[in-house]
């Protein structure tokens, strides 16, 4: 209700409005009612009303301070609030236009300017998406990438316009996208694990096949006369059962399998072998250069895990060069340059490929980092070459770079002079006794190859394919034996727990148990006895020779016919 009207109705003839300012500002006022406007105040009532006015004023200028400092310490809290957020308010009106621009910018430019914020939605098709649907009335959310970062940009309608905010999720991005490769590699790791098992597994199962094969084509070959058309085609059948004994032993490696026996290898010829197999293909394009030193020492190693290692480097170099011309260079040589070198044999496998950045030559040896394209590889045979390298007391050295090519160096510790030799040499040198042996397998094949094989080399076999009748003829005349060879996986009853009970029994009889996994001898000796492991398939020579050396580690006298 107005001050006149307010009068009227109390029959006041006159008003007095006195305002109160500070500067130009109007704070407030109040009005005085009277019939006579010039004895309505006395002086002392000026004096009073005039005091009232300056405390009022006082007063609400007071007041209004305190408003102010209170909104702009929250409007500085809130833009602190964004700036750690890294948040970006843009607000535009009911035609897209710019009309403010709140907190600070999300991405590496400080203080973007209107220009650059009107310059940024417009050249952006997802900015552009989120600011038109917001502005047709609908909230609209997408996540962003701008240079390297990431941010979520969401769109809210308003009356006359809309308010687009942009917030930092670069972080809250990278963590999801490690995540995500983590899970992806569990999952790649549990498809390798049941390969690997099924690899195990497969690898068993030939082992046995080539194994009874490879014997029965050595036995045939012994009955064919040396330069008859039937011994070259057996010759040609042994080259090809050692190629497929190699293939079994790299799925071997790589199902899982620990380190074979190392033995004296001279590696020269295995690189030129491996070499000119894998360049054989690329023949018209690629040359092969071999510097292979006659004079350097053997290596103490095995034979499969070194042959894997070989055909990993040479196969990258290959692939290194796919496309275009180039030359594969592969040297061994003694190792130089330092005084504790002098013991290492070199390898080197140059290429004249692509070659490799920092950033790839940091990463090569990583387990599933791989530079070639989806479905060429897994990024597992340099780190398979690093840690097979590593087992057997050397180390691998890199030098590439962009345009000039990759060197791969490995180096491998000299075999000492009590290291075995590698399997090989001539039939004639193959050893041979007397003595009594129990054969157990369960594979029908096996034991006969390895019964007629054994009697061919003057012992006195007795075989079963049953690992409980074995025990059985055992436990009557333990004395009867001199030696105990068993298979190691078998139904019923396994070859660890037969030999456990025949060491049980008789604690002297030596114990050669054969296998196609590899296992852990000195475990082995521990639980159940054994005295040697033979790695199924084999040799006729390697069975003579680990036969003959288990019964020399026996106490019996195996040249006496009886021992009662």
């Amino acid at each position: 209700m107005s001050p006149r009207i307010t009068a009227a109705r109390r029959r006041y003839a006159w008003i007095i409005r006195i305002l109160i300012y500070s500067g130009s500002l109007l704070l407030g006022g109040f009005a005085l009612h009277t019939d006579n406007p010039y004895h309505a105040l006395p002086l002392m009532g000026a004096l009073l009303l005039l005091l009232l006015a300056i405390f009022l004023g006082e007063y609400l200028l007071g007041r209004l301070n305190v408003r102010e400092q209170s909104a702009s310490l929250r409007f500085r809290h809130t833009r602190e609030v964004l700036r750690s957020l890294k948040t970006l308010l843009v607000a535009f009106d009911g035609k897209g236009r710019l009309v403010d621009v709140y907190g600070v910018a999300p991405w590496k430019t400080p203080t973007p300017g209107e220009k650059d914020i009107c310059r940024l939605f417009d050249g952006h098709e997802q900015l552009r998406r989120v600011r038109a649907t917001s502005l047709g009335g609908k909230r609209a959310e997408e996540t962003v990438r701008l240079e390297e970062d990431a941010f979520q940009v969401i769109g809210v309608p308003l009356k006359d316009g809309a308010l687009c905010v942009l917030s930092d999720v670069t972080g809250l991005m990278r963590t999801q996208e490690e995540r995500s490769f983590l899970q992806s590699r569990l999952e790649q790791a549990t498809r390798m694990e049941a390969l690997g098992t099924l690899a195990g597994g497969f690898a068993h199962d030939f082992n046995n096949i080539l194994f009874s094969a490879m014997g029965f084509n050595e036995m045939a070959m012994d009955f064919a006369q040396e330069g008859t058309r039937l011994h070259t085609c057996l010759s040609q059948v042994a080259i090809s059962f050692s190629r497929a004994r190699e293939l079994v032993e790299q799925i071997s490696l790589f199902s899982g399998k620990p380190m074979g026996e190392r033995q004296r290898l001279n590696l020269g010829i295995l690189i030129k072998s491996l070499a000119k197999r894998l360049v054989r293909e690329h023949i018209g394009r690629l040359k092969l250069h071999l510097d292979i030193d006659p004079q350097t020492e053997p290596v103490s190693v095995d034979p499969a895990a070194i042959h894997l290692v070989l055909f990993h480097l040479i196969d990258n170099a290959v692939r290194a060069m796919d496309g275009s011309p180039g030359t594969l260079t592969c040297s061994l040589a003694p190792a130089t340059g330092r005084e504790d070198m002098e013991v290492f044999i070199r390898i080197a496998i140059t290429d004249t490929g692509v070659g490799m950045n920092q950033e790839t030559l940091r990463r090569i040896f990583d387990p599933y980092f791989t530079t070639r394209p989806p479905g060429e590889g897994m990024g597992l045979g340099l780190a398979t070459v690093y840690g097979i390298v590593s087992q057997h007391g050397g180390w691998v050295e890199v030098d590439s770079a962009p345009g000039r090519g990759s060197t791969f160096e490995v180096f491998l510790p000299r075999a000492s002079d009590d290291c075995p030799e590698a399997a090989g040499g001539d039939p004639a040198d193959i050893p041979k006794g007397s003595g009594r042996i129990l054969i157990v397998d369960d594979e029908p094949q096996i034991e006969t190859l390895l019964r007629i094989t054994l009697e061919s080399f003057g012992y006195t076999v007795t075989s079963t394919t049953s690992p409980e009748t074995a025990w059985e003829q055992f436990a009557q005349s333990p004395e009867t034996f001199d030696l105990l060879i068993t298979d190691h996986l078998m139904p019923g009853m396994s070859g660890e727990e037969l030999a456990s009970r025949v060491h049980a029994l008789a604690q002297d009889i030596p114990i050669l148990m054969l296998t196609g996994h590899s296992v852990h001898l000195p475990m082995l000796k521990k639980k159940a006895g054994i005295t040697d492991i033979l790695l199924k398939p084999t040799s006729k020579r390697e069975l003579a020779t680990k036969v003959r050396c288990s019964l020399n580690k026996g106490t019996h006298d195996t040249d006496t016919p009886d021992r009662r």
